[in-house]
């Protein structure tokens, strides 16, 4: 008996998600210096980045590599009074190409670290240098998502359905002050004490909705920047926020938060971390296979993260 006609198969999807990437002070100085620092300052980064989008290739998949910015690109020169400040100057800012990032996360505690103008000229050096974000702006921008179909980058094309979208939204608990309204740029705030589900589960609707026709194949990332240093558990407040995050309906996938407690000994003034969970689209459907830790910023802190597994 002949085997029944199957449908297309969907070719396979990989994305890295790195946490916190801090190109400011001292390695903006080092890159300013010295050019050539804009490939040393990854570390090892690059030889497993490339490794991951070669396995991708063979596989006849694609790549998505996405991480949370943790400084401003900008050359304004006024600082918002807080104890860190992170700045990126705008001649700098090819280094994110380095590694080829299609997204990064603005919602964060350093976006406004140079004011409006800082998180303006941030959107648009990113813009120019061809790099999705999502999570700052005015409203209804800093809540949109960015939505990323990423093509198969072989030839010929392999046989089967283009790997299915992603949908990037992102969110942020501090600080309150730097909520996006509609008339002035900030991040994407939400309150671990006072929030409103149906604000959180309209995000993840809308972002269901903005992947298209093909929603149903495709992915929701939440990416929450949250939470105090130097915890090994997120409070409980928080924990309200990720459950009802994954609770939504529509969205298939559970929301993952990178403000992940590690292990850290730093042996300069400021330090980089990129740490990385690695989503991978099979026929079970969409699982974290892994997570890892990579030096970045060489010669200036090294960074031990626990394994995590995310499911």
């Amino acid at each position: 008996m002949a085997s029944p006609p199957r449908g297309p198969v969907t070719r396979p999807l990989q994305i890295c998600m790195g946490g916190d990437t801090m190109l400011g002070r001292i390695v903006d100085k080092g890159l300013s210096f010295d050019t050539k620092r804009k490939t040393l300052v990854w570390g090892d980064v690059l030889s497993w980045i490339a490794d991951k989008k070669l396995r991708a290739r063979q596989e006849g998949g694609a790549f998505i590599l996405a991480g949370n910015l943790e400084c401003a690109i900008t050359n304004e020169t006024r600082e918002n009074p807080k104890a860190f400040n992170f700045r990126l100057l705008k001649e700098n800012a090819d280094v994110l190409s380095i590694p080829q990032f299609d997204f990064v996360s603005l919602a964060n505690n350093h976006i406004l670290d140079y004011w409006r103008q800082g998180l303006l000229d941030t959107i648009e050096t990113l813009s120019d240098l061809g790099i999705a974000h999502a999570g700052a702006g005015t409203l209804p921008d800093a809540k949109r998502a960015a939505v990323m179909r990423k093509a198969v980058d072989i030839s010929p094309q392999p046989q089967g359905a283009p790997p299915p979208p992603v949908a990037f939204v992102s969110l942020s608990d501090h600080y309150h002050q730097w909520a996006a309204t509609h008339n002035e740029p900030g991040i994407n705030f939400v309150d671990p004490e006072n929030f409103k589900k149906e604000d959180i589960q309209e995000q993840i609707s809308l972002a269901r909705s903005a992947l298209g026709p093909d929603h149903a194949a495709g992915l929701v990332i939440a990416f929450l920047h949250w939470g105090p240093n130097w915890r090994w558990e997120p409070e409980e407040s928080l924990q309200r926020v990720l459950k009802r995050t994954r609770a939504s309906r529509s969205c298939t996938v559970q929301a993952a938060s990178l403000m992940i407690m590690p292990l850290m000994r730093t042996t300069g003034t400021t330090w980089a971390a990129f740490t990385i969970c690695v989503w991978s689209q099979g026929t079970c459907g969409w699982r974290a296979s892994h997570a890892a830790s990579r030096i970045s910023c060489k010669q200036v802190c090294y960074k031990e993260v626990i394994d995590i597994l995310l499911s």
